[in-house]
Protein backbone atom coordinates (compact mmCIF):
# COMPACT_ATOMS: atom_id res chain seq x y z
CA UNK A 1 0.00 0.00 0.00
CA UNK A 2 1.44 3.10 -1.04
CA UNK A 3 0.51 6.62 1.28
CA UNK A 4 1.36 10.03 -0.71
CA UNK A 5 2.28 12.24 2.78
CA UNK A 6 1.74 15.95 3.06
CA UNK A 7 5.14 17.84 2.04
CA UNK A 8 6.42 20.35 4.62
CA UNK A 9 4.60 23.27 2.64
CA UNK A 10 1.23 21.59 2.83
CA UNK A 11 1.70 21.57 6.19
CA UNK A 12 2.59 24.70 6.84
CA UNK A 13 -0.34 25.85 4.83
CA UNK A 14 -2.49 24.01 7.33
CA UNK A 15 -1.09 25.27 10.10
CA UNK A 16 -1.41 28.65 8.91
CA UNK A 17 -5.43 28.30 7.70
CA UNK A 18 -6.08 26.40 11.35
CA UNK A 19 -3.92 29.46 13.66
CA UNK A 20 -6.55 31.90 11.57
CA UNK A 21 -9.26 29.90 12.04
CA UNK A 22 -8.56 29.72 15.89
CA UNK A 23 -7.52 32.76 16.81
CA UNK A 24 -10.04 35.14 14.63
CA UNK A 25 -6.82 37.00 13.45
CA UNK A 26 -4.63 37.08 10.54
CA UNK A 27 -1.05 35.88 12.22
CA UNK A 28 0.41 38.86 11.27
CA UNK A 29 -1.96 40.88 13.53
CA UNK A 30 -1.55 37.91 16.32
CA UNK A 31 2.09 36.46 16.00
CA UNK A 32 1.91 36.47 20.18
CA UNK A 33 -0.70 34.76 22.43
CA UNK A 34 -0.85 33.94 25.53
CA UNK A 35 -0.34 29.99 27.37
CA UNK A 36 -4.22 29.86 27.22
CA UNK A 37 -5.01 30.56 23.96
CA UNK A 38 -1.78 28.34 22.53
CA UNK A 39 -3.55 25.49 24.47
CA UNK A 40 -7.01 26.49 23.09
CA UNK A 41 -5.07 26.08 19.82
CA UNK A 42 -3.60 23.23 20.26
CA UNK A 43 -6.66 21.30 21.92
CA UNK A 44 -4.68 20.85 24.70
CA UNK A 45 -4.58 22.10 28.74
CA UNK A 46 -2.31 24.85 29.55
CA UNK A 47 -0.57 22.31 32.22
CA UNK A 48 0.24 20.22 28.79
CA UNK A 49 2.29 23.57 26.95
CA UNK A 50 3.88 24.05 30.14
CA UNK A 51 5.24 20.58 29.93
CA UNK A 52 6.06 20.95 26.72
CA UNK A 53 8.37 23.92 27.28
CA UNK A 54 9.78 21.83 29.95
CA UNK A 55 10.46 19.00 27.42
CA UNK A 56 12.04 21.45 25.05
CA UNK A 57 9.81 20.61 22.44
CA UNK A 58 8.43 23.87 22.03
CA UNK A 59 10.56 27.12 22.67
CA UNK A 60 10.25 29.27 26.51
CA UNK A 61 7.40 32.45 26.05
CA UNK A 62 9.12 35.41 25.84
CA UNK A 63 8.67 37.77 28.81
CA UNK A 64 6.53 41.04 27.65
CA UNK A 65 6.25 43.00 29.98
CA UNK A 66 5.93 42.13 34.19
CA UNK A 67 3.78 38.89 34.41
CA UNK A 68 2.89 39.41 30.55
CA UNK A 69 4.39 36.09 28.65
CA UNK A 70 3.58 34.88 25.18
CA UNK A 71 4.38 32.59 22.70
CA UNK A 72 5.54 33.69 19.35
CA UNK A 73 3.09 31.18 16.57
CA UNK A 74 5.29 30.63 14.07
CA UNK A 75 8.10 29.83 16.16
CA UNK A 76 5.41 27.11 17.53
CA UNK A 77 4.07 26.51 14.80
CA UNK A 78 7.66 25.46 12.93
CA UNK A 79 8.86 23.30 16.04
CA UNK A 80 5.70 21.06 15.96
CA UNK A 81 6.45 20.83 12.23
CA UNK A 82 9.96 20.10 12.93
CA UNK A 83 9.09 17.32 15.81
CA UNK A 84 6.58 15.74 13.04
CA UNK A 85 9.00 15.51 10.04
CA UNK A 86 11.55 14.26 12.41
CA UNK A 87 13.15 11.11 11.60
CA UNK A 88 11.88 9.34 14.93
CA UNK A 89 8.36 10.57 13.85
CA UNK A 90 8.97 8.60 11.12
CA UNK A 91 9.85 5.34 12.13
CA UNK A 92 7.00 5.21 14.43
CA UNK A 93 4.81 5.82 12.07
CA UNK A 94 6.14 2.98 10.05
CA UNK A 95 5.81 0.67 13.25
CA UNK A 96 2.66 2.21 13.67
CA UNK A 97 1.30 1.03 10.40
CA UNK A 98 3.36 -2.47 9.89
CA UNK A 99 2.10 -3.86 13.59
CA UNK A 100 -1.66 -2.48 11.98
Amino acid sequence: MNVELPTANDMRAVVREELERALGAAPARREWVSQSELADYLGVSRYTVAKMVREGRIEKPRRLADKTYRFHIPTVSAALLDARESPSSEIRKRMNASSA
